[in-house]
């Protein structure tokens, strides 16, 4: 008997441990990317980002031809689109993406989704609804996510100077599932730097639903948000709640901040025009209060960021439910 139950024990033991371990590789198999775009190059890149990474790896080229002046871009996770504002080109435009021996592998044919638009910025939700800004006619467009396969959605104008003094040639852009927030790159001090509205404007006095978070700046370029936190970059990076309140000064040390990205896993990047160097700090800043900035990588002529989230990345939260079910098993 004895012999038996020692033997159970070291069988649990056993098990105990392979779970222990599985737990503890769980957070191994993230591998997310950093996208850069490089207007003046006319090309995208693209970098794993690896937390333990001693040294960053350089930025490999995955788009080279086709664009003119890309600035803003956006990932749709889901379906693994890369979307670009190219400036030069006049248009919106994905690529589709795939991931292929820890590189982003791009499709050679994109999609333009708006076209003869000068568009500067642009951002995807979750559902695949995408918006870009028009500075030059201070106009928000919504092009509604696909419906079956009856044609191509056309762009939308949601929101416009004629509708209110809070559009004014709005430059950055950034979207959750319910809401769309722009910086406006025109008389921010006196309309509003920073904008909040529904993705859907309501019918009646549409004007009435835009919220000015912040006027300490007459000029924002790019717009983030990071859990509840919403970031936007002038001459210094900023930022505010979602919802509004106390604005604070995250940084002034970087010449030119431009783009911006969250990877939904607590890290800010920002990229550097004037010097190229593209810099990290937490994005879920529980106390909004300047901080330090972490350099990871520098890159040529650096503007729009984004991040690619891999389909094989295991949230905090998912590993401590698949360890618990395990447990349970045991």
């Amino acid at each position: 008997l004895l012999l038996a139950v020692r033997s159970s024990l070291r069988a649990e033991s056993q098990r105990m441990r392979a779970i222990l371990h599985f737990c503890l590789l769980l957070p191994a198999v993230a591998q997310n990317f950093l996208v850069v775009s490089s207007p003046r190059l006319a090309r995208i890149v693209a970098l794993p980002l690896q937390d333990n990474q001693k040294k960053q790896q350089e930025p490999i080229v995955v788009v080279e031809t086709g664009l003119k002046q890309p600035q803003g871009i956006a990932i749709d996770q889901n379906r693994r689109r890369l979307y670009v504002a190219d400036v030069g080109a006049r248009n919106v435009l994905y690529y589709d993406f795939n991931l292929v021996n820890g590189e982003v592998v791009t499709q050679a044919d994109p999609v333009v989704v708006a076209d003869n638009v000068e568009a500067h910025w642009v951002a995807v939700d979750g559902v695949g609804n995408v918006f870009f800004t028009e500075e030059r006619v201070s106009q928000i467009f919504r092009i509604p996510a696909p419906k079956g396969v009856r044609g191509k959605p056309k762009p939308v104008a949601i929101y416009t100077s004629e509708m209110s003094e809070r559009v004014s040639s709005p430059g950055g852009i950034a979207v959750d599932d319910f809401n769309v927030w722009w910086g406006n790159k025109e008389l921010g001090t006196q309309v509003g730097a920073l904008i909040v509205a529904p993705q859907e404007p309501p019918a009646a006095a549409p004007q009435d639903s835009m919220k000015v978070l912040a006027s300490v700046t007459d000029r924002v370029n790019g717009v983030c948000v990071a859990a509840g936190n919403v970031f936007f970059m002038s001459d210094e990076i900023l930022a505010t709640r979602k919802a509004g309140g106390v604005v604070a000064v995250i940084s002034d040390v970087l010449q030119q901040p431009r783009g911006c990205a969250w990877d939904m896993d607590g890290g800010m990047y920002v990229a550097d025009k004037g010097t190229g160097q593209i810099v990290k700090f937490p994005g879920a800043l529980s106390e909004l209060k300047e901080t330090r900035l972490t350099p990871v990588v520098s890159v040529e002529d650096a503007y729009g960021l984004a991040v690619i989230v891999s389909s094989s990345w295991v949230s905090g939260c998912s590993a401590v439910v698949l360890c618990a079910l395990a447990w349970l098993h045991v």
